[in-house]
Order: structure tokens, then sequence, then C-alpha cells
């Protein structure tokens, strides 16, 4: 009884632990960093400017009426648009698989370059660094060659090697955070509700086992076998005996149990291909 008692608790603590570890690290989503590796080996990690609810983050629009967007890393779709990255009135400027990180020939700074439709073949977002801008600027720096269009995001992340992640290596041991508190509190809690589960499941089984004593207090008393015994041999005295043995019988018989940058106009027309880069009119 005790040792099957004691591998149910232990089966049911490995489970609760079990839930409970799958709780704090399982259903932890981490989603995926926007670094950008250059030729020269540099990163820039833009992933504290994107967004990634399904709109853009950067909007600017020109003197012409253009409106431009652009989210780094991720797709987005404006109004009845399709997910693009980049596109100009149903025209994609810049298809999100497409993205590199190069060095522009001209202004020798790193860009990212995506590549677009036939109308618009490539676009290019230049990185600015500026170790104290804190706000990110999107700027249009040249849309009139329909070969290339150009762009310009400036902020310290532009910077190569600026906005990287801290090596999780600390000096020393760490303490428990607020969310390891939390943690750590609801596995004692949980583990103390599966204690007082065994401990009342044991009490129950305790209750249903029956006492030998108590049953052998509750036997009927029969007659001693020499007082049967001693009985005279008449017919009359056999019968009274027989018919006490077929009462028993039927009382017993009869008894029973229950048991992605993006141009568009104020007149978008909807595309079905992926980019990186919108504008619209």
């Amino acid at each position: 009884m005790a040792i099957s008692w004691l591998r149910w608790f232990i089966r049911a603590t490995i489970l609760y632990g079990s839930v409970t570890y799958q709780e704090a690290n399982g259903n932890k989503t981490q989603s995926r960093d926007c670094l950008h590796v250059d030729p020269a080996g540099n990163k820039y990690n833009l992933t504290s400017l994107r967004n990634t609810d399904g709109t853009a983050r950067f909007h600017i629009k020109t003197k012409d009426g253009w409106t431009y967007s652009f989210n780094p890393c991720v797709s987005f779709k404006i109004g009845k648009t399709s997910k693009w990255v980049a596109a100009q009135i149903g025209y994609n400027i810049g298809h999100q698989r497409t993205e590199r990180c190069l060095f522009d020939e001209e202004t020798k700074l790193p860009m990212l370059e995506y590549k677009g439709d036939s109308q618009i073949k490539t676009s290019s977002v230049l990185l600015k660094c500026n170790k104290a801008k804190e706000r990110p600027d999107f700027e249009v720096r040249s849309v009139s060659n329909p070969s290339r269009f150009v762009f310009s995001l400036t902020h310290k992340c532009g910077c190569p090697n600026v906005c990287l992640f801290k090596p999780n290596t600390p000096t020393e041991e760490p303490g428990l955070n607020n969310e390891n508190w939390r943690i750590a509190a609801g596995s004692i809690g949980g583990l103390g509700i599966v204690i007082a589960i065994c401990l009342i499941v044991w009490k129950l089984r305790g209750m249903n086992i029956p006492n030998p004593q108590v049953e052998e207090e509750n036997l009927p008393i029969l007659p001693d076998q020499e007082n049967v015994n001693s009985f005279s041999s008449t017919s009359e005295l056999s019968e009274l005996t027989l018919g006490g043995a077929s009462s028993l019988g039927r009382t017993s018989t009869g008894s029973s149990t229950n048991n992605d940058i993006k141009g568009i106009k104020e007149d978008p027309s909807d595309s079905k291909n992926k980019s990186n880069v919108k504008g619209r009119r």
C-alpha cells in the first residue's frame, strides 16, 4: 500500500514539473533577429526598427503626391494590397526574399538592396550612421530613375556593430528575477496542490480498505458443529435443518448488486507579390 502510494506520488510530481517547465520555457516564441552582414563582415541589427504586426514602420510623402513606406526585414500590407515590402501602384519595387546587404558604389555606405518587377528593377535603402540618433529618419533620395529607387535610413543602428545584443556571459551567478520568482512560486504552490491531492486520495483509499476485525465482528453467529450434530436423527429434525439451509439459499439468490518599400496612388491595385518597400499617392 505505502509503496504503491509513493509511486503514484512520484509520477504525479514528475508530470507536474514537466508541465511547469513547458509553460515557463516551451511557450515563449523567440522572433528572428533583423541582423545584416556587409561584405566586410560588419553587422547591422535593425530589429528595433521594424514592425511585426503587419504594418510598415516608416512612411514618407513626397511633393509629387507619392507616399513610400518601408519596414526592415518583415513584409507588410497597406489597405487591401498584398504583403509587400516595396511596391508602387501595384508594381513591386523590392521583394523581401531578394534582400541583400551590400556597399553602395557611389556613397560607400552599406545598403539593403531589393529586386523589384520589370518597371522598377531595384530599390536601395542606404544605412547612415549616427550614434547620437535615437529616433530613425527614413528619406527619399532618388526615385526619378525607374531602374533604381534610392532611400536612406539614419539611426544609431545604421552604425556597424553598434546595436548588437550583449552576450549572455555574466561574471557572477545571477539571482532570480521577477519572472523566475513567479515561476518558482507557482511551482511550489502547484507542488503543494499535488501533495494535498495525494493525501486525499490516500485517505480515501484507507477508508475503503476493509478492517478484518470489523468483518470478524459482523460475521453471523452460526451454531456449533457439535450442537448441530447433537440433534437426534429423526426425520422432522432433519427437515428443519434442510429447511433452514434452503431459506438461506433463496435470500442469497434473490439479492441484487449496484455496481514586407511600397508606392501607392489613391487608386491602388492589388498585387500578390511579396516586397520590402512601398509607396503610395
